[in-house]
């Protein structure tokens, strides 16, 4: 049976074919499925899970005051993920260590992350660390090693990372730690496939952890509330990020609050959330401006999409890093920029711009290297908080100043806005008033997922207008992990109606540009992968291969200039008509 994170969501079987507007209603719709549930499936808002979200949080609460009263960290929390996983877990780990430190300033940091590929993969593309479990105890240790007490909580949406299987079996076993497991699939619907190098396997981990936490719930707790399908099929950085953040809001926020306001609990937390999500979805046709002028850069040759802010560019940061993986995008086709650079990021190691061009990522950087070479191809989107200082203005002056198509978004509080009102931009300024509360204590948490609703939003609305996007399906994936290549399989199967083997021929045609794949089947896997992540092009290619296509025709007709959804659809329609 088919995970539930990679069905089809019958809300967006069509999602291809909407205009902007149309695009964001849509996801509006697959968004309120957060708070409201799928179908028959437990969700959010069940008893046993806000029973499990209540002791966590009251667990939290204790530790964090004994911490505060003899000055020294009695308990690290962990939070561990892949790709956006492991990016949400850094953007929530860093926002409690900040209000942790306006509390009690001389407190060492107890919240930490780690994010399979490292600090890089926060920005870059680095997903085949995610299929390797050791790493994933390896990383997990430096961090309990140094105690006393830790609680980690291994987040893999659709329950498929080794990473995070790696962990868990490593956690289940330490002295000292309560072990969290974070998905949204049941456990009965784990990955059920062998990990190289490892004897066993993420189903094997997930459904022990299960049965440890029957007997001992304190110290073992799955998290799994069912939010159903991703609106494109897969997608997890969509519904899956967003969950992610509601439940680690609900226990960490909901504790931290309680510092100051006993009358804070998990419920509130979440009220409050939910209420940030439909303000944020209150000004359709502003956003949906902004999804297209972000949908028509992408669709030129040297078009670029470009996220510039300061707090609020750590959102356009999530965002951006995830157009490589799920829409095939270029490297540097859709960035972000952040006043501050690394320092604004506050992560685990620290400035790492020189490491890689595509990591030099502060408003100077974009100033020295982008600012000059802007064009009417190009459109950048302006995150505002209304934090930015007056040097920041001038440099963003300069960016409206420019032949690109600026837009602004600002999320704040009541008379948010007054910034970007400043910079008198010739294009849309969207304004989106959230919740107050928590970010009384000096970060804007509701903002925070507020604007990962609508950076979701424009960047997919952009795909979708650019041809990514067939159906609710994306068809231009980069190849990069053993899940994202069995997923390729099970695309170009479902797109063309042939078998999954013939699938399997297909996509390693598209690896190897060969009709002949024999000699393939002796090469490990991992290194089929490695072969095909830096290749772009690779599953529309195995779909026309899948279609009858031979591979000089099917790489001809990719260079054709037809957007490849329309292209795909040729295909599969001829493939059709000749069955």
């Amino acid at each position: 049976m088919a995970r539930i994170t990679e069905r089809e969501n019958e809300l967006t079987l069509s999602i291809d074919a909407c205009d902007a507007a149309g695009i964001v209603r849509t996801l509006r719709q697959t968004d309120a499925q957060l708070f409201a549930g799928w179908r028959d499936y437990p969700g959010l808002f069940e008893p046993e899970l806000l029973a499990k979200i209540t002791r966590l949080s009251e667990q939290s609460l204790a530790s964090i005051q004994e911490s505060m009263r003899v000055g020294k960290v009695q308990r690290n929390y962990v939070f561990t993920g892949c790709g956006t996983s492991g990016r949400v877990a850094w953007l929530c780990a860093r926002a409690y260590n900040a209000i942790m430190k306006s509390l009690c300033p001389d407190l060492p940091a107890m919240f930490h992350y780690r994010i399979s590929g490292g600090d890089d993969a926060l920005v870059l593309s680095k997903e085949l660390p995610e299929d390797d479990p050791h790493l994933g105890m390896s990383n997990l240790q430096e961090i309990t090693d140094i105690g006393p007490a830790t609680t980690f909580i291994g987040i893999t949406c659709g329950l498929s990372a080794p990473y995070v299987a790696g962990q868990v079996h490593y956690a289940m076993s330490a002295a000292h730690t309560t072990t969290v497991l974070l998905g949204f699939n049941p456990v009965e619907l784990a990955r059920n496939v062998p990990i190289e190098n490892w004897d066993l396997r993420c189903y094997d981990v997930f459904t022990a952890l299960q049965r440890k936490e029957r007997e001992s719930p304190a110290t073992h707790v799955v998290l799994n509330p069912i939010v159903g399908p991703e609106p494109i099929t897969g997608s997890s950085r969509m519904k899956g990020g967003s969950m992610t953040k509601l439940l680690l809001d609900a226990i960490f926020l909901s504790a931290i609050a309680r510092l100051r306001n006993p009358d804070a609990t998990p419920l509130t937390i979440l009220g409050a959330l939910e209420r940030s999500a439909r303000e944020a979805y209150s000004h359709i046709e502003g956003i949906a401006t902004i999804v297209a002028a972000a949908g028509t850069a992408l669709q030129q040759p040297s078009g670029h999409l470009y996220y510039v802010g300061r707090r609020a560019g750590l959102i356009g940061l999530i965002d951006a890093s995830e157009m490589v993986d799920t829409y095939g995008c270029r490297l540097d086709e859709v960035r972000a920029f952040i006043a501050g650079g690394w320092a604004t990021c506050a992560n685990h190691e620290g400035d790492i711009s020189a490491r890689d061009p595509l990591l030099r990522l502060s408003l100077q950087d974009f100033q020295r290297e982008i600012t000059a070479s802007l064009t009417s191809a190009d459109t950048v989107v302006i995150l505002s908080l209304d934090d930015f200082t007056a040097e920041d203005l001038t440099a963003l002056g300069e960016i409206v100043a420019s032949p690109a198509t600026v837009h602004g978004l600002t999320v704040g509080h009541h008379g948010a806005g007054a910034q970007l009102d400043s910079l008198k931009l010739a294009h849309h300024h969207v304004c989106v008033l959230t919740q107050t509360g928590v970010a009384d204590l000096g970060e804007p948490v509701y903002a925070d997922f507020a604007l990962k609703l609508l950076a979701n939003a424009i960047t997919t609305g952009a795909n979708i207008i650019k041809g990514s996007v067939y159906g609710h399906t994306m068809i231009n994936l980069t190849v990069s992990n053993n899940k994202l290549f069995q997923r390729s399989i099970e695309i170009v199967a479902k797109l063309t109606g042939c078998s999954l083997e013939d699938a399997d021929v297909s996509l390693r045609r598209a690896i190897f540009e060969t009709d002949d794949v024999t000699a393939s089947r002796s090469i490990l896997l991992s290194h089929v992968i490695e072969i095909a992540t830096p290749k772009a092009l690779v599953v529309p290619t195995a779909c026309l291969l899948a279609a009858g296509y031979r591979h000089s025709d099917a790489t001809a007709a990719l260079r054709s200039g037809v957007r490849l959804r329309d292209l795909i659809g040729q295909a599969v329609q001829a493939r059709a008509a000749m069955q």
